[in-house]
């Protein structure tokens, strides 16, 4: 299947390959859209609405397996969005261009894990592994290994875990803070 048609109402170009035999990838599947604030919420994927707000493109490529392993690979657009992380005092406005590209794994209702998650744009380089806990709308970041982090004078590496108790527990180091 290819071709073009709304998922909740959103537009988007799909491509649709299933293999029924032979092949050790069953099913590939792309999707190419913008959302939203109210599409993602909609969909249950406003995860981090405190940092992310505006129109995200979204490329999404996917691929199961038959034992049902699946990666979905994901680049973002960036660009129409404003993103916030106040713990760095950085925001990026909508309309500087930036993108990311991530891969998700061990995905259910709980906990996501985020792989190769890279951030380009608005005078932030980033690259690191994150797992989130809670649900589809209520995500949180739980731990963070952090490869790399340029923002500002800011260059850093290091690991980030939530505390079961509160806080967190922070291993930083890089060249200047």
């Amino acid at each position: 299947i290819d071709g073009t048609g709304k998922l909740d109402g959103v537009p988007v170009k799909l491509d649709w390959k299933e293999n029924f035999a032979g092949d050790p990838i069953r099913t590939r599947y792309g999707l190419k859209g913008t959302f939203d604030d109210a599409s993602r919420r909609q969909l249950g994927i406003a995860w981090l609405p405190e940092m992310i707000s505006g129109p995200i493109g979204v490329d999404l490529a996917f691929q199961r397996q038959r034992n049902n392993f699946a990666d979905p690979d994901v680049t973002l657009d960036l660009t129409g969005a404003t993103l916030t992380v106040d713990k760095l005092g950085w925001k990026k406005p909508a309309g500087t261009p930036a993108s990311a590209h991530l891969v998700i794994s061990a995905r259910n209702e709980m906990s996501a894990r985020i792989n190769d998650f890279t951030l380009h744009g608005g005078g932030l380089d980033a690259h690191m592994d994150l797992t989130l806990t809670g649900g589809e709308t209520d995500a949180k970041i739980d731990h963070v290994d952090l490869y790399r982090l340029t923002v500002g004078k800011t260059d850093i590496s290091g690991v980030v875990s939530r505390r079961a108790a509160g806080g967190w527990d922070v291993q930083i180091r890089g060249k200047n803070f």
